[in-house]
């Protein structure tokens, strides 16, 4: 069962429910919410259409107005002990005048003061600043729903024994053969140690790739045995930014299209495996939060930076997401000179107008579009082509987007490409 969460906005509640689901209900649902009749609730639920439109009728919903700081990203530092191809933020060398921990704590205590409902703890590798442990602990002492997104390297009996054991570890795992390549630091042996260790001590945790021509091939397999040993594995694209823009040998090209559809079937297949699991710990974090923000901005009708989803760098900067962090672009101002409140509704102008779904009129005749597409940001659209409004998806990682999931709409008895979306961005 996961950690229940509620915060009251203008035009309605955000529930974070039990069984994991996260959305936007009535404003009455609240009483509910704090009687603990969660099933009553799903009766308030406004996470569709006709709810939204008839609130925008009595006029007590103005989707351009409202932002709501959903997740935080905590960079802790930029110093890593890997290189790896596709990092977003280009980490290795910590950033000059990196943030004291009394530093790094006082970031935490305003980000809780504005409810943010979950703070991700990246890097570089966040499991190497001197202070991780008494971080995390804070973090989870404050009541936060913690995650920590860790290349898997540092995760020992000593480290894990001395953190809270409903801290939720994102692992980076590229697949079975492929993984030592794409990241280096860890085999598939000591993997499995890692994600074994990890199970012993009961935590929450997923394993997450980068899908990148490099691990293309590897990852049929790699799901098959993630399903025989219970392991959550989750997908993001390789985007285009960060590392990854030095290395274009990455991107996948129009040639694999047979692997996509291979791939794509075997996740299919994994997830009617993964529907089998039950999991009956109590409390854990709700690892649901980006879904419901894909979910935010299709009611809201822009992209999450800077309205959903806000990032903290390790020098104290702060930055719509981690994409523009990583490319130092719209920066909103530094919590080491105003609070984070002021920042989130005085510095992001710019950046929310850039990510209106209307400024990006290649949207409009685009066949994709009529599905959730997570490339539609400024830091790609100018990484790619020199602007804030062309299209964000290098050309053939568009058309194998579009294959996959109109195979996903052509199979029988499988997730829908949204019920997938509330997995992950498949």
């Amino acid at each position: 069962m996961y950690r229940s969460v509620m915060r009251e906005e203008s035009f309605a509640v955000i529930g974070a429910l039990p069984d994991g689901s996260i959305d936007l209900f009535d404003k009455n649902a609240k009483s509910l919410f704090e009687e603990g009749r969660f099933h009553e609730m799903k009766r308030m639920n406004l996470c569709n259409s006709s709810n939204i439109i008839e609130l925008k009728l009595k006029g007590e919903f103005e989707r351009t107005k409202a932002n709501i700081p959903e997740d935080a990203q905590l960079e802790l530092t930029t110093y890593c002990n890997l290189r790896c191809k596709f990092c977003f933020s280009k980490s290795g060398k910590p950033r000059k005048n990196e943030m004291e921990t009394s530093e790094i704590k006082r970031v935490i205590r305003q980000l809780k003061e504005m409810e943010v409902l979950s703070v991700f703890l990246t890097g570089g590798e966040p499991t190497l600043h001197p202070d991780f442990i008494e971080i995390v602990n804070y973090i989870y002492n404050l009541g936060l729903d913690c995650f920590v997104l860790t290349n898997g390297t540092q995760l020992s009996e000593e480290l894990l024994s001395q953190m809270p054991n409903r801290v939720y570890i994102v692992m980076s795992f590229d697949g079975i053969d492929s993984h030592a390549s794409s990241h280096g630091g860890l085999d598939f042996t000591e993997v499995k140690k890692r994600f074994a260790l990890v199970k012993r001590f009961d935590f929450p945790f997923t394993a997450q790739y980068v899908l990148h021509k490099g691990n293309l091939a590897d990852l049929e397999k790699t799901y098959e045995w993630c399903g025989e040993n219970e392991i959550d594995f989750a997908a993001i694209d390789l985007y285009p930014t960060g590392r990854a823009l030095s290395h274009p040998e990455l991107f996948l090209t129009d040639s694999d299209s047979e692997d996509m559809a291979r791939l794509a079937l075997s996740k299919f297949k994994y997830e009617k495996i993964q529907a089998t699991w039950v999991d009956d710990r109590e409390n854990v974090p709700n690892p649901f939060y980006f879904s419901f923000i894909a979910r935010l901005e299709e009611i809201f009708e822009r992209s999450f930076s800077g309205s959903f989803f806000v990032s903290v760098a390790s020098d104290g900067t702060v930055y719509p997401d981690n994409f523009h962090a990583g490319e130092g672009m719209f920066p909103a101002g530094n919590i080491r000179h105003q609070d984070f409140a002021e920042i989130w509704h005085n510095g992001f102008a710019k950046v929310r107008e850039l990510c209106k779904w209307g400024n990006f009129d290649c949207c409009k005749s685009c066949t994709l579009s009529k599905y959730y597409c997570d490339f539609r940001l400024p830091v790609f659209s100018y990484n790619l082509h020199g602007n804030y409004g062309s299209c964000g998806t290098p050309v053939a990682q568009k058309q194998l987007m579009l294959e996959r999931v109109q195979l996903r709409e052509k199979m029988k008895n499988i997730l829908s490409p949204d019920e997938a979306r509330g997995k992950d961005n498949w």
